[in-house]
Order: C-alpha cells, then sequence, then structure tokens
C-alpha cells in the first residue's frame, strides 16, 4: 500500500508503466484514504522482494510518500452471495497452505500461460493456441491438478460494473487471541456482502475486501464486524477501492 507526492506526472505515469509489465506484480488498485494505491508483488523470497523494492528506489524513490507492507500468509475467496437470494454453499477457494513445490516444465508453462489468454475455454482451444497436441494438454492439465498447482478454474465480476461500491477494510487485532483467526473466516464466509479475506503479516492482520450497494451499507459491515470482535479489535481502517488498474492471476 502507497501514497505518492504531487511531482510532474511524468515520472508517475513511468513508475505504473514499470510497474503493470513487471511479471512479479499481479495486482493494481487505485484506493481512497490514506493510501492511494495497493498492488500484490509475488516473489519467492523475502530477499527477491527486496531486491524489487530496491529497484523502485533507485528508480522512483523521489516519488514515493507513505508506504506498509504487508505479507499475504493466505487467501480465502468466497462465493458472491449477494448475487442471489437463493442459498449458495458455503465454501471458499483457499491459498496459503503448507505444501512441496512443484516443478513446471516448458511445456507446462506453455500452457498455464494459454489458460490466460481470451479463448482459453476448452482444451482443444488450448492446444490450438500453444501448438501442443490435444492430448498432450489434457495429461498436463490433470497432473497440474493432481499436484494441487491448478486449484480451480474461476470466472472473475467486475462488481464495478453492477454498482456495486468496493472496500478494502484492514484490521489489526490486539495481541494473539486463541482461535480468532478461525471466528473471522467464518464471519467473512457467512456475511453476504465479503468477498475475500487475507490474512496477513505486517502493519494489520487481516484484510477484508467488501461490496455492497451503497457508502452506507459499508458503515453496516463494520458494525456488524465491531459487534462480533470489538474486543479484539486494536483498529479497523476502511479504504474505498475506486478502480482496478490491473489484475492478473499469475506471474509470467
Amino acid at each position: 500500500y502507497f501514497s505518492l507526492a504531487a511531482p510532474h506526472p511524468q515520472p508517475k505515469q513511468k513508475l505504473f508503466k514499470l510497474l503493470q509489465q513487471a511479471a512479479r506484480v499481479l495486482w493494481i488498485a487505485e484506493l481512497g484514504g490514506r493510501y492511494q494505491y495497493a498492488m500484490t508483488v509475488c516473489a519467492r523470497s523475502v530477499q527477491e522482494l527486496s531486491a524489487f523494492i530496491d529497484e523502485l528506489a533507485a528508480r522512483y524513490g523521489g516519488i514515493f510518500q507513505e508506504k506498509q507492507l504487508a505479507v499475504i500468509a493466505a487467501f480465502h475467496l468466497f462465493r458472491k452471495k449477494y448475487l442471489t437470494p437463493q442459498k449458495v454453499p458455503l465454501d471458499a477457494l483457499s491459498f496459503g497452505e503448507c505444501a512441496p513445490a512443484v516443478t513446471l516444465d516448458e511445456i507446462d508453462r506453455r500452457i498455464v500461460a494459454a489458460l490466460y489468454q481470451p479463448g482459453a475455454e476448452s482444451i482443444c482451444a488450448v492446444a490450438r493456441a500453444t501448438g501442443i497436441p490435444r492430448t498432450t494438454v489434457e495429461f498436463r492439465l490433470k497432473k497440474m491438478t493432481r499436484n494441487g498447482f491448478i486449484k480451480a478454474h474461476v470466472y472473475t465480476i467486475n462488481a464495478h460494473r453492477l454498482g456495486m461500491q468496493v472496500y478494502k477494510v484492514l484490521v489489526a487485532v490486539k495481541g494473539l487471541p486463541r482461535g480468532i483467526k478461525a471466528k473471522i473466516y467464518d464471519f467473512c464466509l457467512h456475511h453476504p456482502h465479503v468477498v475475500n479475506l487475507i490474512c496477513c503479516l505486517g502493519g494489520w492482520d487481516y484484510e477484508l475486501t467488501v461490496e455492497v450497494p451503497t457508502p452506507e451499507a459499508i458503515v453496516e459491515v463494520s458494525q456488524a464486524f465491531s459487534a462480533e470482535f470489538g474486543g479484539y479489535i486494536s483498529s479497523t481502517e476502511i479504504l474505498p477501492v475506486f478502480r482496478h488498474t490491473l489484475a492478473r492471476s499469475s506471474m509470467r
């Protein structure tokens, strides 16, 4: 999370061009509140992340102002329960479990890269796009699903196009309360307007993404959360998400 000073617009434009082209930057959003922007950076180690930050500092350090780093320990993606009045299964697509690393060869990487391109709706389409035989594509996809590398196939919905307001809620808890993680997860799983939960290490402990029809509704969500966990919370910060300027699902 970061804010920029207000210099000539050219350095800012060059910075965002660099970030959008950087393979390890997966997501960038424009925010309101204390931070103007947020981005997700994928790194294999603290040293790799530090090297990326050093590169930004060397080239554009003068325009960065306030900043905060939060390491993602776990990510839970929930169904958008507000889209239907009917009951939907209460489950989540979760990332962050401790599991052995998998190795991808060049064929695997070509197949995975093709999955993120428009038109990759079928195995035959991926085979045509990559020039790899259909049977090989099918075998490799099944292998990557069995070893847990491919978790699921998910459609992404632009909530702003539905007229929804999107917010990030940053939550810091007091001390190390027993069982709080499971309780917050259960709250988010059942609440109709919480669409994901991130467990963090850093300036705060949890990030909730909330999609609501009106600005007043985010207050209701915050009040419900405080009523449930007020005794555990040391701070809560609500940041509106104005737009996503980059969203990709993996490093290229």
